[in-house]
């Protein structure tokens, strides 16, 4: 990859990297009148619980538990992609590249996060009609077009 290439899929993976995290780690998936649920936290007023405490009295949904592991996991191999990719620009003299490898990890990290997005979509307009998707969803939803950008910038720019 040229100098600008690489900076810029760089500068991208970084920014998706922050929006993938701030997405995951903030309460506002689903937005409603009772109050905000997130994939680990729920929100009523002032006080947030976990959603693996049972206070409420209802158990957590399987699709939640997937939404967490595959964003989880998605994230993580964003985080692989984004060493590698650091480690190409600190040894592009030496001759090294994984362009390959940074482009094989965001493949398996934007369909592990697409996946997530598209189950928690599906079976919370389904289970809670009553509510809205809130902006951490839509977030994750910009993380993984941002992801989709980058591995076309990294698979473009390595033939």
């Amino acid at each position: 990859m040229n100098t600008f290439n690489a900076r810029l899929g760089l500068a991208m993976l970084v920014l998706a990297n922050l929006v993938t995290i701030v997405s995951i780690s903030t309460p506002n998936w689903m937005e409603s009148e009772l109050g905000n649920m997130g994939l680990w936290v729920n929100c009523t007023g002032q006080k947030c619980d976990s959603v693996f405490d049972n206070a409420h009295g209802y158990a957590i949904k399987d699709s939640l538990i997937a939404t967490q592991c595959l964003m989880s996991i998605g994230q993580l191999v964003i985080l692989v992609a984004l060493v590698l990719a650091c480690s190409e620009m600190c040894c592009k003299y030496t001759g090294c590249n994984y362009t390959q490898c940074v482009f094989g990890f965001l493949s398996i990290g934007e369909v592990l996060i697409g996946v997530a997005v598209v189950i928690f979509g599906v079976t919370s307009s389904r289970d809670i009609g009553a509510g809205n998707f809130g902006w951490s969803f839509w977030l994750a939803v910009v993380a993984n077009v941002m992801i989709i950008l980058t591995t076309l910038l990294y698979q473009c720019c390595s033939m």
